[in-house]
């Protein structure tokens, strides 16, 4: 296989949904952007996680279109999936393995779909990868230390933004300082 196996395989993105990908690194190990498109008349919104899984150009996976649920319910027409950590792995642990899970382009990617989202929503969730364990509070402050605003949907006890897979679809966001 020429591309970097995540560890699953790719599932269906919801119709109508265009995907576009950004990857770099040996076999395509980083995936630094992930734009998904239905309705490209309406503003974008980018939701910040950990790292990707098995989402890419090819398909997705349970998480991307659990914030595409969302950004579609909120009336958003393109999502950007921005990571903390760029490497692409199912399991956490794999990261702790890697020499650099977050990837040498990803602080620039995640200024790039910053800036063309209308709405960030941190969604990173509480890593149990040693490397990854700060890595999204250093995402989001740098994120907003450059003026832009971020959301959560819950806040978990440690103080980290919930992961959108595990947040009921009705729930509301809100502003968030990291």
């Amino acid at each position: 296989m020429s591309a970097h196996d995540p560890g699953t395989r790719p599932i269906p993105y919801p119709a109508g949904v265009v995907p576009e990908a950004a990857y770099g690194g040996p076999n395509d190990c980083y995936r630094y952007r992930l734009k998904l498109t239905w309705d490209g008349s309406r503003p974008a919104m980018m939701a910040l996680m950990m790292n990707p899984s098995a989402a890419g150009h090819e398909g997705s996976d349970r998480t991307v279109n659990r914030a595409i649920g969302f950004a579609m319910r909120w009336g958003y027409g393109t999502l950007f999936v921005a990571n903390s950590a760029a490497y692409r792995a199912t399991f956490q642990e794999t990261l702790d393995r890697v020499d650099d899970p977050i990837g040498p382009d990803n602080a620039a990617a995640l200024r790039d779909m910053a800036a063309r989202a209308a709405f960030i929503l941190a969604g990173y969730g509480s890593p149990k990868a040693k490397s990854m364990q700060g890595a999204g509070l250093l995402a989001a402050r740098m994120l907003a230390a450059e003026g832009h605003k971020l959301h959560v949907l819950r806040l978990g006890k440690d103080g980290s933004p919930g992961h959108p897979l595990y947040i009921a679809a009705d729930t509301v966001p809100f502003e968030w300082r990291p």
